[in-house]
């Protein structure tokens, strides 16, 4: 149902001409393009696989490069979160939490109200966590979503979700990781339950980093995102003298050419 109103055609009839002018719609970024066409190239090999569809019509699609302006062509220069940047969002995350803890306490007879300030302040209890987390290792999001009570160490390690491998990072800021840590529950199977059910629907996946920019916004810190905190995370191993394959290593690079792209100026 989703492939015929992208198409208007059954799925067997799908041609990759209709699935090229879906992907490079006129006023598309090209990173929407590119996930479009990563999304369609998933789900007909799926399709293939299951002998619904033959040939794949996305073996011939590409991205339309001559159709974008100069602007949407030039990757993003990076905004570095920097430690006084961290300082600062972690600030006015505890002054959220500390006006939250005084709502619960005055709002105490009505249960309703309170049940949804407290998941408030165990989403800005996340946050506080996930950042100083990704700052000091390097996980993306989804891995510190997911991460599991055992895997939390010491030492730390855990197996991405992203490329199925396992990550041992190297752990920066050693005090400060193991302040924002040592509170976080790890009597059930997984640190953050709740946010790892958010991760992996879908539909809601997205509204986690969107989350987080926001929160940086509101903080005053504009142009900053979650993955901000692991391209940082990269170069302060390199300022530290790590060599490039180390580093690849503990961040779950599939190539040291990755590695180097984080290294560098853009994203």
């Amino acid at each position: 149902a989703w492939l015929s109103t992208v198409t208007g055609d059954a799925c067997c009839e799908i041609q990759s001409e209709q699935i090229s002018r879906w992907v490079n719609s006129e006023g598309i970024k090209l990173t929407t393009r590119k996930i479009r066409l990563a999304i369609m190239r998933h789900l007909f090999k799926y399709l293939s696989a299951r002998e619904l569809v033959a040939p794949n019509p996305c073996l011939l699609v590409t991205v339309d490069y001559n159709s974008l302006a100069h602007t949407q062509k030039e990757s993003r220069v990076v905004k570095p979160f920097t430690d006084d940047d961290l300082k600062k969002l972690l600030a006015f995350i505890e002054a959220r939490l500390a006006s939250l803890d005084d709502k619960i306490n005055e709002m105490l007879q009505f249960p309703i109200i309170v049940g949804r300030l407290e998941e408030r302040r165990a989403n800005h209890e996340f946050w506080k966590a996930a950042a100083v987390i990704s700052r000091c290792t390097g996980l993306r999001l989804g891995d510190i979503a997911n991460l599991e009570s055992e895997a939390m160490g010491p030492p730390l390690v855990c197996w991405t979700r992203k490329r199925h491998k396992r990550v041992q990072p190297h752990v920066l800021w050693r005090e400060l990781y193991e302040q924002a840590t040592k509170f976080l529950c790890r009597s059930g199977q997984y640190v953050f339950e709740a946010k790892r059910k958010m991760y992996l629907n879908g539909r809601t996946r997205s509204v986690m980093s969107g989350q987080f920019t926001k929160l940086c916004a509101q903080a005053g810190l504009e142009g900053l995102h979650f993955h901000c905190l692991r391209y940082q995370y990269s170069r302060k191993c390199r300022e530290l003298g790590i060599p490039t394959p180390h580093i690849s290593e503990f961040m779950g690079h599939s190539s040291v050419e990755m590695t180097e792209h984080y290294l560098g100026e853009t994203c």
